[in-house]
């Protein structure tokens, strides 16, 4: 819906955005191998990258990433904060990590500040979306089935040779695992990395 809102171009372009995707540590993985940083990328490539996916889903690929992040149980990167650089003036950042308090449990969230409206999103709301105009704010209707389920129907119909529309490519995605090690060497290195 939020792509849907900003591709319509109804409340103008985007001036700047801001997601964040924070967690509790995951000790509940079997073998503990979520903690393994060489197996699961740690916070960075388990976590993050589905913020990391959906900027460049919606506004494409930045030019450039800023990093700043602090390691953690997994040994890998399990709390960063990105600045994506456009050639425009728009601001972008992402914030993710899984070295919360464990009583803080999961939380998901998104401004989306527009020339004419904010779109805000949190999980732990209820309606999760609104828009908010320069007059009102509003909850705009959301499909209702579970969005697992939706994801997990559309993938039989693709591998079944059904006509799907086509919401995220392989190439995307390969673009969303180059997005991320760009913003691991850019941690490391304390730099600006071009894409």
């Amino acid at each position: 819906k939020a792509k849907a809102l900003i591709d319509s171009g109804q409340y103008g372009n985007v001036q700047a955005a801001t997601f964040r995707r924070l967690s509790m540590t995951p000790a509940w993985a079997w073998d503990n191998w979520i903690l393994d940083e060489q197996r699961s990328g740690g916070a960075l490539l388990d976590l993050h990258i589905h913020d990391a996916d959906f900027i460049q889903f919606l506004l494409g690929m930045p030019n450039s990433v800023f990093t700043k992040a602090v390691k953690g149980p997994s040994g890998g990167y399990d709390h960063v904060v990105t600045h994506y650089i456009y050639n425009d003036e728009k601001v972008i950042t992402a914030e993710g990590g899984w070295i919360m308090a464990d009583s803080f449990g999961f939380q998901m969230s998104f401004e989306v500040i527009l020339e004419e409206a904010t779109l805000c999103y949190d999980c732990t709301k209820s309606p999760a979306l609104k828009v908010c105009t320069k007059t009102n704010s509003f909850s705009p209707d959301l499909e209702t089935e579970d969005g697992y389920l939706l994801e997990l129907r559309h993938f039989v119909k693709a591998i079944s040779g059904q006509p799907v529309p086509e919401i995220t490519t392989p190439r995307q995605s390969l673009r969303s695992v180059l997005l991320i090690e760009a913003e691991k060497k850019s941690a490391e290195f304390s730099e600006i990395i071009q894409l």
